[in-house]
């Protein structure tokens, strides 16, 4: 064979790969990495807030608040919540809502976190609202089927975008009184979540995270025994008067998981509510946990931005800051450029 003749066959077979389709790289996905959060293969700092549920909590309001969120608060994240009880009523009004505001975030370059926000303990106990809320008692439902269906629906709409993170239970909480045992909780809660995790893996990938006894605050027993699967991180809830505002027993609480999993401070928060679970100030709260937060590069959104809602961060106009809205809206601002997908 000719040297002619070899080259053209090099330069037909060019030709031929060329005209060949390109395989598509996936798309970046949030994961899991030891006690790190990539994206891209990138170390991730998630930082934000959290506007409430999309349905119940801001139905009328303009996705113009997803740019004010990134833009003036510097937030890189959102936590959407929907309650069970709103999901069992009207699930295509939700997944309306819920597709308006993730769209708003994700176009703003910010991280969604989509939270099933129960509080009570799977097919057990779980919160009445108070009457004067005007919300349904069941709202709060702890059915383990009910999560299973929101689940299996919400990872099959949003799980092929790697910048969405479910969170799979708000708020676990036994019951409101008797002796408490977080390593024997944790040990109750684990197959459920497992569960649950698996729901999703039949659609999605993305993170998940999960959290333990005591409104998600006592996180003892997880660093022990994790749950399994290889893209998990872990929530925990903490306010004002938690511990006395005592920062060696939210060490305690928290109990270093830190150092092994991604842990995300889903919600945390403060304010003049005397007789209220969060009552407390900048500094007899806010100072000291945002100093503990950044020593453990701990990722978090604070709850809540709204002007109902407590605490909330917002007066009534939607615009102006409560003093502990301002605290978040400075505390978020003094992080600089943060890390946008």
């Amino acid at each position: 064979m000719t040297a002619r003749a070899t080259r053209r066959q090099v330069l037909c077979g060019l030709g031929a790969m060329a005209a060949l389709p390109l395989r598509a790289a996936p798309p970046p996905k949030l994961r899991a990495h030891g006690a790190q959060l990539l994206y891209d293969d990138r170390p991730v700092i998630l930082r934000g807030v959290a506007p409430g549920d999309p349905l119940l909590g801001r139905p009328e309001r303009p996705t113009d608040d997803y740019a004010r969120i990134a833009q003036e608060w510097n937030a890189n994240v959102v936590r959407l919540s929907v309650h069970p009880g709103a999901w069992k009523r009207a699930p295509d009004a939700v997944l309306a809502k819920l597709d308006r505001d993730v769209a708003a975030a994700l176009a703003f370059r910010m991280f969604v976190i989509i939270d099933w926000h129960v509080v009570g303990w799977p097919d057990g106990w779980y919160s009445i609202p108070n009457p004067e809320q005007g919300q349904p008692d069941d709202l709060y439902d702890p059915s383990v089927a009910l999560a299973h269906d929101f689940w299996a629906m919400i990872a099959a709409r949003y799980g092929a975008d790697g910048r969405i993170v479910f969170e799979l239970w708000n708020e676990p909480n036994f019951a409101l009184t008797g002796e408490r045992d977080p390593f024997g909780r944790w040990q109750m809660l684990k197959p459920t979540f497992a569960a649950l995790i698996e729901t999703i893996r039949r659609h999605s990938g993305n993170l998940v995270l999960a959290t333990n006894d005591q409104w998600g605050y006592d996180l003892r027993g997880i660093r022990q025994s994790p749950l399994a699967d290889g893209n998990v991180g872990y929530a925990w809830h903490i306010y004002a008067n938690h511990d006395g505002d005592d920062p060696r027993r939210w060490a305690e609480k928290l109990d270093a998981l830190h150092t092994v999993a991604p842990v995300l401070v889903t919600e945390w928060g403060f304010g003049p509510a005397p007789g209220v679970h969060y009552d407390g100030t900048a500094e007899s709260f806010g100072k000291p946990f945002a100093r503990f937060m950044s020593e453990r590069r701990l990722h978090h959104t604070a709850w809540c931005w709204h002007p109902y809602w407590g605490p909330p961060m917002l007066l009534a106009d939607w615009h102006g800051t409560t003093d502990y809205g301002a605290f978040v809206k400075d505390l978020l601002n003094g992080y600089g450029v943060v890390d946008r997908p």
